[in-house]
């Protein structure tokens, strides 16, 4: 009878042993992810020659858009300058 008893516990103490061993090897799998994957500035740094083209094109385009836009805005103020002065000198 003694004997059947410590079978039970032991294989109730093996049970619990391989419990508690997938239970740590899930968590330390888990925190391996999460920090292989919390990296976000190792990815942008392995851009392709590609990406890294497009993305100067994309930016030297812009600029030039922009700057034409600054140009006709300084053209039109210029222009309305001269029309204000124009009137100013009827008026006069």
């Amino acid at each position: 009878m003694k004997y059947k008893v410590f079978v039970s516990e032991w294989r109730h103490t093996g049970v619990m042993m391989i419990k508690i061993c997938v239970t740590v090897l899930v968590l330390l799998l888990v925190s391996v992810g999460f920090l292989s994957c919390s990296d976000n500035k190792r990815m942008e740094s392995d851009k392709g020659a590609i990406e890294k083209l497009s993305d100067e094109t994309s930016k030297k385009i812009s600029d030039r858009m922009l700057e034409s836009v600054k140009k006709a805005r300084e053209v039109t103020d210029v222009e309305q300058d001269r029309l204000d002065n124009l009137d100013h000198t009827l008026n006069q």
